[in-house]
């Protein structure tokens, strides 16, 4: 076995468990529910709304970010200007600052 086959193997296993922390919660929540419950869940208004906030929220984050984050993606990538360390400094703050730290 080489290191190619060896690497492609250990990434296949490590996203393997992450999409397990992900699917298996959802499929509990389907195989200890009994299907009136969910269907009583999921014709409740309060329920629908919060769905059709969360996707629109969703929606309209990655549309803005994408506008404006590839143009500026690429400014920063292919030009120098003045405050672009600043620019820089500013992209990267959300990463630097622990969230709890950002709440208080």
């Amino acid at each position: 076995m080489n290191t190619d086959n060896l690497f492609r193997i250990s990434m296949i296993l490590i996203a393997s468990l992450i999409a397990l922390f992900i699917v298996a919660p959802i499929i509990s929540m389907f195989v200890h529910t009994s299907v009136p419950d969910l269907l009583e869940t999921w014709t409740d208004i309060d329920v629908q709304r919060s769905i059709w906030i969360t996707l629109l929220t969703a929606f309209a984050a990655t549309t803005f970010f994408g506008l404006m984050g590839i143009p500026l993606a690429f400014l920063l990538a292919r030009n120098d200007f003045r405050g672009k360390r600043i620019v820089l400094g500013l992209i990267d703050l959300p990463i630097v600052i622990p969230q709890r730290e950002s709440h208080s």
